[in-house]
């Protein structure tokens, strides 16, 4: 996903809509996660808020992690 770190700096919510079906299909929305220290129980809590709404996740000021409430 080149580019989305731009997006995760830009403090934007415009990638949390789906504006191609194809997108929304096989993603779903691109939601935003403050940034929290890497690998840190903080972290977990914040992915914990968003994890059951979609798929990709922009970590503010970083950049993408693709997981699910599974697995990374």
């Amino acid at each position: 996903m080149p580019g989305k770190t731009g997006f995760a700096c830009s403090n934007s919510e415009l990638l949390s809509r789906s504006y191609l079906p194809e997108v929304t299909i096989e993603i779903g929305p691109v939601l935003s996660v403050s940034y929290k220290e890497p690998v840190t129980e903080v972290l977990a809590k914040e992915f914990d808020k968003v994890i059951h709404k979609g798929n990709v996740f922009l970590l503010r000021n970083h950049g993408v992690t693709v997981c699910n409430p599974e697995n990374v």
